[in-house]
């Protein structure tokens, strides 16, 4: 029996420091430091290049160690995309360059070439194939369940395969399930005994594991059971113990010794449960109740053959990482036909926003968290801004929804307008600070959500998942900055929090006409749409003034009266700011350039009487003014998400919402301008 025993370790970009430095000493100094005590046992091991450089910096005793261990032939060491990107999401030449970067790394630090590579998410296209193959690499270790959904039985994958792509050859590894289930949840001897039993049916066989590097030692409960109660000593020990019957390898190893079962073509798959949180809610829990149905009745046999969902669909099933997905794209389409002499250096940065984890949400995907996204952000604007900083605008579907934005780029924004969804602002780049403003997530249910609430039913629920059960709020419609609400003349910010207002006017998510105006160094954008609030007609224009030496920005109303009779009107316009903390005491609320009550940017409020609003953020060292002509009263609410994590469910603070309200008494046509200036502090 020869035993292949590979982790996989990785931390996301924009994880924080201490998160790191908790992990490391929970998984991966203690894992090694076991392992050092049993130079006998073989393992594979992979770390992202994000993880590598976070261990070179902070502890280049650990890369030393690891070092020893390479050198010795104890541990055989993975490459694969350098910042955990979804390899059939990028383009192939970025597919290229990710693999290429992470060996490149490996070597300069090891003086060693990976030959194989761990695949993120094992998110598996047949086409990634070909520059897999191009890049050097010869084999990677994938689930077991790619192989089951291409008809193949269990017992035929002790062992490894071959596919290929228009000629390009790759050896595949088939992970065991019942492996990564059990180890390390169940005792020593259970999986002792079960490799046994494989050994016991065929001779020769080779079984694989393959998984995360961080159940050992930093998932809930894990570091006690895995090192204080010595699980993974008494592990290896056991593996030395039976030696005479089961031989730990590498897999560089099976290659040498052993020749593929065959040829094999996998379909598009991850891992299953992967496959599940693509779904939407009522889908996802239809498809488990299908699933229970098929694994505890005589057709359990048949489960293998039942799949759900596909990756690429949580851009489907998510307008923000959709959003996230295709400014990639067009970042990486500048930057890969750019003949600028930076082009090197703006590489490096897409790179580093092709990490895998602000483009998903489930226990493990971090599309909700804003410290995952804003990296993504941060770096997709330094790698344009790089080798593209002219003015510019242009009108094409970059989303590819079937319809049309408008994008303006000067040398202080990036504006990503939506003409058909309330003429609103859905992504505002401030290149000085290197952020998107609008780098917000939606309230919308999720399957965990229906689990939260069916737990606090059954009195199973703790009072902090009470709490978060009693805040989950969905909204009506996709926040921006832009949106234009007519409200109720009782309606107050709490209204617009909890999601119970009503709406009076039709404008705030229907399409508007635009005409676009481009003289010396400004753009000017007018939307135009005419609509009905409350069963009265009227024309609301907006204008969009960007200056290409200035970092303000003009927005212009116009309300005209289409009727016959004036009209009383509770007006707001709704601008969006993601500042990334909400109850953090270097980011806060002025007004009037005086303090606010509750300044923090989580507070819900109502400021009358006042002419301008500040968010001020001393750790991006700016400061966003908003001016607004004879505005009533100023809004400001906060988004919060919940969603939830291999720790449990959490709330998450998206960003602030401002709004200016103006009490109008519309006669025959009303006009104010909104200011946004932001400045270094």
């Amino acid at each position: 029996m020869n035993f292949i025993f590979a982790v996989h370790n990785h931390q996301p970009i924009g994880n924080f420091d201490h998160i790191f430095e908790d992990i490391y000493k929970k998984a991966y100094l203690p894992f090694l430091e076991v392992l050092e005590k049993f130079p006998e046992i073989k393992v594979t091991q992979h770390y992202t290049g994000i993880l590598f450089e976070w261990l070179h910096k902070h502890h280049p005793e650990f890369i030393e160690r690891l070092g020893a261990l390479i050198k010795s032939n104890q541990v055989e060491l993975l490459g694969g995309a350098y910042y955990e990107a979804i390899l059939s999401v990028i383009p192939p030449n970025d597919r290229l360059n990710q693999i290429k970067k992470l060996s490149d790394f490996i070597f300069k630090l090891f003086e060693y070439i990976p030959s194989g590579m761990w695949l993120a998410e094992r998110v598996w296209e047949q086409a990634i194939v070909k520059e897999i193959s191009q890049s050097g690499i010869k084999f990677l270790p994938i689930d077991e369940a790619h192989f089951l959904y291409a008809g193949y039985k269990e017992k035929d994958l002790y062992g490894y395969f071959i596919t290929e792509e228009q000629g390009y050859p790759l050896f595949i590894f088939p992970g065991s399930k019942k492996l990564r289930y059990t180890i390390p949840f169940a005792s020593v001897e259970e999986n002792i005994e079960w490799l046994k039993s494989l050994n016991s049916e065929q001779e020769d066989n080779i079984v694989v594991f393959a998984d995360d590097g961080e159940k050992f030692g930093s998932w809930p409960g894990t570091y006690k059971h895995v090192f204080e109660n010595k699980w993974l000593e008494s592990f290896f020990a056991k593996l030395i113990e039976n030696k005479e019957w089961l031989k730990t390898i590498h897999f560089s190893d099976a290659i040498k010794s052993h020749k593929p079962k065959g040829i094999v073509y996998l379909p598009t798959a991850s891992y299953p449960e992967m496959l599940n949180w693509t779904l939407n809610p009522d889908v996802s829990e239809e498809f488990e109740t299908f699933e229970n149905k098929i694994i505890n009745s005589e057709l359990k046999k048949y489960s293998t053959f039942v799949r759900s969902g596909y990756w690429r669909n949580f851009f489907a099933k998510y307008p923000e990482a959709n959003w996230l997905h295709k400014r990639m794209l067009r970042v990486s389409k500048k930057v890969n036909e750019s003949k600028s002499p930076k082009k090197d250096s703006a590489q490096n940065y897409l790179l580093a926003a092709q990490c895998n984890d602000a483009y998903w949400h489930g226990v493990f995907g971090g599309l909700y968290l804003p410290n995952l996204r804003f990296p993504v952000y941060r770096n997709l604007i330094k790698a344009e801004s790089m080798i593209h900083n002219s003015k510019v605008y242009e009108v094409s579907d970059f989303d590819c929804d079937g319809r049309n934005e408008i994008i303006v780029e000067n040398n202080f924004y990036n504006l990503y307008i939506k003409p058909e969804k309330g003429g609103g602002i859905y992504e505002m780049d401030y290149k000085t600070a290197n952020i998107n403003l609008l780098d917000i997530v939606n309230r919308r249910g999720e399957s965990s959500h229906k689990k939260l609430l069916k737990k606090v039913e059954s009195n199973l629920a703790n009072p902090e998942e009470i709490n978060l059960a009693n805040s989950l709020i969905y909204d009506s419609y996709q926040h921006g900055s832009l949106i234009d609400h007519f409200f109720e003349h009782n309606a107050k910010p709490e209204d617009l929090y909890n999601a119970c207002y009503k709406e009076l006017g039709d404008f705030f998510d229907k399409e508007f006409s635009y005409e676009i105006k481009e003289k010396n160094n400004i753009i000017t954008l007018s939307l135009c749409k005419e609509g009905f609030v409350d069963k009265n007609k009227i024309r609301l224009t907006k204008t969009i003034v960007t200056y290409d030496d200035s970092p303000i920005i003009e927005f212009k109303y116009k309300l005209e009266n289409l009727n016959n009779i004036s009209l009383d009107l509770k007006f707001g316009v709704e601008l969006v700011y993601n500042l990334l903390a909400g109850d953090a005491p270097d980011r806060y609320y002025l007004a009037d350039e005086n303090d606010v009550k509750d300044k923090k940017l989580m507070s819900i409020g109502n400021l009358p009487n006042i002419q301008q609003i500040s968010l001020v953020d001393e750790w991006l060292n700016i400061k966003i003014n908003i001016k607004a002509d004879d505005a009533s009263e100023f809004w400001r609410l906060p988004i919060e998400t919940i969603s939830i994590s291999e720790s449990g469910y959490e709330k998450l603070y998206q960003g602030s919402i401002v709004l200016p309200v103006w009490n109008i008494t519309l006669k025959d046509k009303w006009e104010a301008t909104i200011i946004q200036k932001i400045s270094t502090i």
